[in-house]
């Protein structure tokens, strides 16, 4: 539960391609008291008593050494070159989105209410698909699908998605996007898209289900 008036922000960590869950009541101590960020269940939503006064490092600090009811976990280390018990090395590194946005400022990062922190550490390519209702932070499987994750990344580094929708919604089947562009994100009529141009076919690569 968050209390109205508190402010909130949400942090997502995921390493090597698996979510790590944080725990509930870290910085919540046995008499009620609370460290400036807080967890008070599993779903990653950090309260915060001030906005703005917290880094996230500040955070993990506590995390590894006064996390009250949750227990000190030794490997709550966060910076730019280590998450968890993970460390970049010449093949993995530690990325870090906040709103969709690539950040370098790691464990300094001051949390603001809002927030939507995403860390990645491993060693495949991440981007951000920037939405008008939010991001949506996306793990690439190079190496199981080399030539897919290729191919979109392509689409992406010459801005054919920039503006294009959803254009295809099946409850419980599909999601598609990435096949026309929008002059406004209000529909007025099918003159307002534009088909993406296509690039050359590529070999189908399966074996990854389309899950979340």
């Amino acid at each position: 539960m968050v209390l109205s008036g508190t402010s909130t922000a949400h942090l997502t960590i995921f390493a090597d391609g698996s979510q790590v869950v944080i725990p509930a009541h870290v910085g919540v101590q046995s008499d009620g008291s609370t460290a400036a960020a807080y967890t008070t269940d599993t779903s990653g939503t950090l309260t915060l008593e001030s906005a703005g006064a917290q880094t996230l490092g500040d955070f993990f600090d506590t995390w590894r050494t006064d996390a009250g009811l949750a227990g000190n976990d030794s490997r709550a280390v966060f910076s730019s070159t280590q998450l968890l018990d993970h460390v970049a090395d010449a093949t993995s590194a530690v990325q870090m989105f906040v709103n969709g946005q690539i950040s370098t400022e790691f464990d300094d990062y001051v949390l603001q209410d809002g927030d939507e922190i995403v860390l990645v550490y491993g060693s495949n390519p991440v981007i951000s698909l920037n939405t008008n209702f939010g991001p949506i932070v996306i793990e690439l499987f190079k190496s199981e699908t080399p030539g897919t994750v290729q191919n979109f990344l392509n689409y992406v580094n010459d801005g054919d998605f920039d503006n294009s929708i959803f254009h295809r919604s099946v409850t419980d089947f599909v999601i598609q996007g990435g096949g026309y562009t929008t002059t406004s994100a209000t529909f007025s009529s099918t003159s307002q898209f534009t088909e993406v141009p296509a690039d050359a076919a590529i070999t189908n690569e399966p074996g990854i289900s389309n899950v979340r």
